[in-house]
């Protein structure tokens, strides 16, 4: 019997042990997770938004708690004050540490009971870097509880 060799070609052999991604191979996978990435993009900033948006309401929240409490206590609501700063004695009703300006909004509390205007007596105003924020807020909270002007959100507390 004639013993048969395998067909050896050495090119063949050499892609074999080679084992590596060609230069082609290597600018697909790039092309494919880059194409991935900013498809993903827009909807991780929408994320990010809402996430930030739940957050200020979470906040406003907090301050609509340290009012009541304010008032149950002192039987008024605290003075109004300029954006970002915490109304005097509202503090001691706040988590420690609040703040009234975060990273992307001011929050602005108005007291307008001493002026006797119509419009609201006591409001929680957030001053957003953009509209968007302000805007995803709204669908957190609902569009009857705000009024809307110059990039400003006003949530009424005390109508």
């Amino acid at each position: 019997m004639i013993a048969r060799t395998p067909n050896r070609n050495p090119a063949r052999a050499r892609d074999a042990r080679r084992g590596g991604f060609t230069l082609i191979e290597v600018m697909m996978v790039a092309a494919i997770v880059s194409l991935l990435a900013a498809l993903a993009q827009p909807a991780y900033q929408r994320v990010l938004l809402k996430a930030r948006a739940a957050e200020a309401v979470s906040n406003l929240n907090a301050i609509k708690v340290a009012i009541q409490n304010y008032e149950s206590d002192f039987y008024s609501y605290p003075p109004d004050v300029d954006r970002g700063q915490i109304p005097d004695g509202l503090a001691d009703y706040l988590p420690e540490a609040f703040s009234f300006t975060f990273d992307g909004y001011v929050l602005d509390y108005d007291n307008y009971i001493p002026s006797g205007d119509d419009m609201f007596d006591i409001g929680l105003t957030v001053i957003p870097d953009n509209d968007d924020m302000g805007r995803a807020m709204v669908q957190l909270i609902g569009s009857k509880v705000w009024e809307r002007g110059d990039s400003k959100f006003t949530w009424i507390v005390i109508d």
